[in-house]
């Protein structure tokens, strides 16, 4: 049984799998894709309508939040009320572009979280899991999880029962640009321009160029495969597959492991999606659903649920099913969403190109509370198993040696860290 499968319990007790679901074909050209991306986004917000639930909505800025906030005002009949974060780091143009947006939702009631409001990252990483089911695995994003609860907190004070959230937006409406390669084999003079575009857009050089075509020459099972071959411990700075590397605080023993599961696991997986950018697509939705996922029990602690429209069956289809290269561009920034919300987002919202990023805020974090990440790997039970060189992600900590992947690699270790050490007091709990 897979991930895109479902089970029946018969009342015989017989179970029954089936596929519950198939990724389309990317075949809609633009236009009409938008007008069903339309339809579907517009449903799944009136389906939260339709709850009578009490509800909240982000307004980041973005335009995820930003199109989930005005399809709520057209059809909620109390008064709204939406959250926004005050700037995270310098050139932080969120808050400018959710003030503009919240001028042409009138009547709406704004939380405003600014950045002292909010705890730092890493804040309670020394803190056991309080909530219910928030230790059946690690968290993913251990960094964030005090921001979560704070938000959560506030939205219950304010008696939200549902807060919608624009998290996934990113990963339906344009999924990667690793298209591009694909595009290669149908239109080839489409794709060289779109390359070019890439490579200005990211600063790819031809070198990553040939890298990332030499990695898709092969189905994902064979890709899986030979990077199990050569998996080892590595400097973070490599941008092609930031999921599947080893930080130089992994063991020799470690490595060897992992190298051994993902060649069992690539043994037994497929590819999801006809394409290389439909299976990066769909892993993207699926990190991202688990984060969103492991995030609910913060919220419902607080009395809120957390609900994002963007992951939505129906909302994921329209999306999947336009055209890559028109789905994401070099030169629009989410087009499909654009002409999706044309004549219900204001053009100004539209319009926008810039998107904020939050690396200055988590590094922040890790400078603040660098005493409780020194702490985590005293006695460390990742160390205890063979499987983290403690001395050595203590001192890559201390002295911020951060390569461009170091702090996402810190975030997955300390999330296993905490998890185990919760195991633990859970057990413990539980014994007496």
């Amino acid at each position: 049984m897979d991930e895109d499968s479902s089970i029946t319990l018969h009342p015989t007790g017989r179970p029954t799998v089936t596929r519950r679901w198939n990724p389309p074909l990317d075949r809609l050209p633009r236009k009409p894709a938008a007008q069903r991306l339309r339809q579907a986004l517009g449903d799944a917000v009136q389906a939260r309508v339709d709850s009578g639930l009490k509800l909240t909505c982000d307004l980041s800025g973005g335009l995820d939040s930003t199109s989930l906030s005005f399809l709520l005002a057209r059809s909620y009949d109390q008064p709204l009320t939406t959250l926004t974060q005050g700037a995270a780091a310098p050139g932080d143009d969120d808050p400018m572009w959710a003030d503009l947006a919240a001028e042409k939702l009138p009547g709406i009631r704004r939380l405003m979280l600014t950045f002292a409001d909010l705890p730092t990252h890493y804040a309670d990483v020394l803190d056991a899991a309080k909530v219910p089911g928030t230790d059946e695995e690690p968290f993913p994003g251990i960094e964030d999880r005090p921001i979560y609860r704070r938000i959560a907190a506030l939205l219950g004070a304010e008696g939200s029962q549902a807060h919608l959230t624009g998290e996934g937006g990113d990963e339906v409406v344009q999924g990667g640009s690793a298209g591009v390669f694909d595009l290669f084999r149908t239109q080839p003079r489409v794709a060289l321009a779109y390359l070019r575009g890439y490579r200005a857009l990211y600063h790819w050089t031809w070198s990553d160029v040939a890298r990332m075509a030499f990695d898709q020459r092969h189905p994902y099972p064979a890709w899986l495969a030979a990077r199990a071959r050569r998996l080892t411990t590595h400097s973070l700075d490599d941008e092609s597959s930031p999921l599947i590397q080893m930080p130089p605080w992994a063991t020799p023993d470690a490595v060897a492991a992992m190298r051994d599961l993902l060649a069992d696991e690539a043994r037994r997986t497929r590819q999801h999606g006809h394409n290389w950018t439909a299976h990066h697509t769909i892993w993207g939705i699926r990190l991202c659903a688990g984060l969103v996922r492991r995030t609910v029990p913060l919220y419902a602690a607080e009395g809120v649920r957390l609900t994002s429209p963007y992951m939505d069956d129906a909302v994921i289809d329209a999306c999947m099913s336009a055209q890559a290269h028109e789905r994401r561009t070099p030169w629009e920034y989410k087009p499909l969403l654009a002409d999706a919300m044309c004549g219900i987002v204001p053009d100004q919202s539209l319009a926008r190109t810039s998107k904020a990023e939050g690396s200055p805020l988590e590094h922040a974090g890790i400078r603040t509370n660098v005493a409780k990440l020194a702490a985590l790997c005293e006695d460390s039970r990742l160390a205890a198993r063979g499987l983290i060189d403690a001395d050595k992600l203590r001192s890559i900590c201390t002295s911020f040696q951060m390569r461009p992947f170091t702090p996402y690699a810190m975030s997955m270790t300390f999330s296993c860290e905490r998890w185990l050490r919760d195991l633990e007091s859970t057990a413990a709990m539980e014994a007496s």
